[in-house]
């Protein structure tokens, strides 16, 4: 596909019907824009990313039909703060909801200070398994999947957070990075670059999906459609 010259004088609409000539259908050109700008926006700013991905998130979860298979990728968690992630306190720890009182204040004039809940009013935790993460060293932990298309015979692997519909005991590969990167000159050569691949798929999120874009990411106008 050869560039697309003057794509940012051109309105988003304009610009789809331009791209959409280059494929056979709409969900042909839908995905491969998803594929192009899933290996050129690692580079790029994190609101960028951030807005990328869950127009991403979003295709891979209306396309659970299209779904060969799903594979957990690698286990990714958050060490706990208060046993500094080895799941047990070696001294004994003031607790981080009262902060040492052993009282609860829900600062409102009717109501009376409680005691705390979390440390049972004693204000600290003792030596010992840590009661916040219950001796696991981990605050909050959640899968990284692999998701396989076969989309009219042609297939794609992308990774994300959304939990496939079919999950396969295999495990997927447990890479630093996935999806790979265009050489300079593969860049050189696309028909768009990542803000017009943006610009494409917001036009699809608007019209296509019942989407609005609000603080780095898109939220549905009336409710969640899933296909």
């Amino acid at each position: 596909m050869s560039r697309i010259k003057n794509w940012t004088k051109i309105s988003k609409e304009l610009l789809w019907g331009t791209w959409l000539e280059n494929f056979n259908n709409e969900e042909e050109a839908i995905v491969t824009a998803i594929w192009i700008a899933n290996r050129v926006v690692k580079d790029k700013a994190k609101s960028t990313r951030k807005k990328f991905y869950s127009l991403k998130d979003e295709w891979i979860t209306r396309h659970q039909d299209c779904l060969v298979e799903g594979r957990i990728a690698r286990e990714e968690s958050l060490i706990c703060r208060l046993c500094d992630g080895i799941g047990k306190l070696t001294k004994d720890v003031e607790c981080y909801r009262c902060y040492g009182s052993g009282f609860y204040s829900r600062d409102f004039d009717e109501y009376e200070d409680e005691p705390c809940l979390v440390c049972e009013g004693e204000g600290i935790f003792r030596a010992g398994d840590c009661p916040k993460c219950e001796g696991t060293g981990k605050y909050r932990s959640w899968y990284l999947y692999e998701h396989h298309f076969d989309l009219a015979g042609q297939k794609y692997c992308f990774h994300c957070y959304v939990k496939p519909n079919k999950l396969s005991k295999e495990r997927g590969a447990d890479c630093e990075e996935y999806g790979g990167r265009f050489t300079q000159e593969e860049l050189d050569d696309l028909a768009l670059p990542m803000s017009g691949l943006l610009k494409i798929l917001d036009h699809v999120a608007r019209t296509k999906w019942d989407m609005y874009f609000d603080v780095n990411t898109y939220k549905y106008e009336s409710g969640p459609v899933r296909g």
